[in-house]
């Protein structure tokens, strides 16, 4: 049995990866040989296991990431609307998903930033209020 000290440091850094890629490998070939009554399980260990995984992991410090990481504030709106905005306009799949992308981006900003003025005049409102 592995001790808790096993499972931090070093070892842990091994270990996320390779439990996280086998989960990932294993909901794919499974759902292409037709067996799906595992997804819901293998997705959610899948996705704690990327989370664990993150939090040993140092990243690489591309430029990229720090210009995609301006996004973090806008997560919310981009899981609200993203399986609404997907749309097949040219019939190529990477077209496709590049305007798709763009468009969720999009929307997703310009929602983000209409609730952040929305929520300051509401904000603002009430304040004045308060005060009167």
């Amino acid at each position: 049995m592995l001790s808790s000290q096993a499972l931090t440091g070093p070892l842990l850094a091994i270990w996320a990866p390779a439990i996280t890629l086998s989960l990932w490998g294993a909901l794919l070939v499974l759902n292409v040989v037709g067996i799906k009554f595992l997804n819901t399980v293998l997705l959610a260990a899948g996705g704690l296991s990327v989370a664990v995984w993150l939090t040993v992991v140092q990243l690489p410090q591309w430029s990229v990431i720090d210009k995609i990481a301006v996004l973090d504030r806008y997560v919310l709106e981009i899981f609200l609307v993203h399986m609404y905005l997907f749309i097949k306009p040219t019939g190529n799949q990477i077209a496709d998903f590049l305007i798709s992308l763009c468009l969720i981006i999009v929307v997703s900003v310009l929602l983000g930033r209409l609730a952040d003025r929305l929520s300051a005049r509401v904000f603002r409102e009430r304040r004045t209020d308060r005060q009167a």
